[in-house]
């Protein structure tokens, strides 16, 4: 990846930071990665530094960062749930199937396992939104937080200023 280009990436440039999220995530699924960790380790990758380096600029406030790393977080999990969800369920329930029916022998095994699969691939379906907005409500929760630290912060460095700016007083400065 060029220099060029992840310095517009880092700088704001929508297009480069897409293009190089591309490169990054391609190149993680050709050394043999799963796609969709890969895109999303890309994409993580990718938009902490455009932050870092907004908030070291002081194009952007830490604070606001915080909040979008908060919402980023937020949607890499609601993007494997949406993508993993069905599958790892299907997968679970082909185990279990094969295991319940492996009591009553090898074809009882296979039958089940077919069973089990049908019958996590139906679980995974009713989960999968259950998840996201499990996510999402947890996003709001951390972020909510993180605003109550903020301000409780800014409350507490605002009475230190007036504490040392009446200390000043005191001895004329």
């Amino acid at each position: 990846m060029s220099s060029d280009l992840m310095d517009r990436a880092l700088h704001g440039d929508g297009q480069a930071f897409d293009t190089a999220r591309k490169l990054a995530a391609l190149s993680s699924v050709l050394e043999g990665n799963d796609a969709v960790a890969s895109m999303i380790a890309a994409d993580k990758a990718v938009f902490t530094l455009q932050g870092a380096t907004a908030a070291a600029e002081g194009r952007r406030e830490g604070q606001d960062i915080v909040e979008d790393l908060i919402d980023r977080g937020a949607v890499y999990v609601a993007t494997w749930a949406e993508q993993r969800c069905v599958q790892l369920c299907e997968e679970v329930g082909e185990k279990i199937g094969s295991a319940i029916g492996g009591v009553f022998g090898p074809v009882a095994a296979e039958a089940a396992a077919k069973v089990g699969k049908v019958v996590g691939r139906w679980v995974g379906e009713k989960l999968k939104p259950v998840v996201q907005k499990g996510v999402e409500i947890i996003a709001e929760g951390a972020k909510t937080v993180w605003r109550a630290i903020k301000d409780v912060g800014s409350s507490i460095l605002g009475g230190i200023g007036r504490v040392c700016s009446t200390v000043a007083g005191w001895f004329g400065f």
